[in-house]
């Protein structure tokens, strides 16, 4: 069984943080071309076991056509596509601490950095995230 401290540690270890809050860490990735995307792993609390969400966001509620981000929810190849309590949208996945391997992280947190950037280019009017 995964600790909150164990993702940190575990993640600080793999990427260069570029912020730290109480239960959030920020990762800024190379996705090429000369692009980066915002990348980040939240702690949850919510329901009976605590959870990791990975999560970049590619835009803000109105930025964007729905329909068009919900056709392409259905071809993402893990998590989905959410709007949190501040308006943004994310490209996010979670994961249960309780049964978390540390090491599956890594290909979860490249594909939603990767995932969420191509969404960005393709739905939203800038490069921001």
């Amino acid at each position: 069984m995964a600790t909150w401290d164990d993702v940190r540690s575990y993640v600080r270890s793999k990427w260069p943080i570029t912020g730290e809050t109480e239960g959030f860490i920020a990762i800024e990735f190379s996705t090429g071309d000369g692009r980066t995307q915002m990348t980040g792993v939240r702690l949850l609390h919510e329901g009976s076991e605590p959870r990791i969400r990975l999560e970049s966001q590619f835009a803000w509620e109105g930025d964007l056509d729905a329909v068009a981000a919900l056709k392409l929810n259905g071809v993402l190849p893990l998590g989905a596509i959410a709007i949190d309590e501040d308006e943004r949208l994310l490209y996010a996945y979670s994961m249960m601490l309780g049964t978390l391997d540390l090491d599956s992280i890594d290909i979860a947190l490249r594909t939603i950095a990767v995932y969420g950037d191509k969404l960005e280019q393709q739905l939203s009017p800038a490069d921001q995230y």
